[in-house]
């Protein structure tokens, strides 16, 4: 089996931090996951009038809606878990897949502190 090498684009300091704290092999698949899906889906999302250009951005703004009072919030990180998992299945991924791609999301949200639940997704379970 032939091993695809990923092009070396940028991903943003805060990504190629959390990239390194992993191990090769799922720095590797979350490098795919973050080059070849997220980073696209967050260049059209919007949420209630906010436009997001990086993942930093994208962790400070969650960061500040987590702060607000329950009234107050937005959920912008469950729409993002919400809207992404809709991306991926209209892209064609299967479960497993789906499940694996939310994975690398939470876990570079659990990095920096903050949650991105998928809780609250409609997702089937993982085969």
């Amino acid at each position: 089996m032939q091993q695809v090498v990923l092009r070396s684009v940028s991903l943003g300091s805060d990504v190629e931090e959390f990239l390194d704290s992993r191990g090769a092999s799922t720095a590797y698949s979350y490098r795919a996951t973050f080059q070849k899906y997220f980073l696209p889906f967050l260049k059209g999302f919007e949420h209630r009038g906010i436009v997001i250009s990086d993942m930093t951005v994208l962790l400070d703004l969650v960061s500040v809606d987590q702060a607000k009072p329950k009234r107050m919030k937005t959920f912008l990180a469950r729409a993002v878990m919400r809207k992404f998992k809709d991306y991926l299945v209209d892209c064609g991924l299967s479960i497993n897949s789906v499940h694996s791609r939310l994975a690398a999301v939470k876990s570079f949200g659990k990095y920096f502190d903050v949650p991105f639940s998928s809780k609250d997704i409609d997702l089937g379970k993982a085969i």
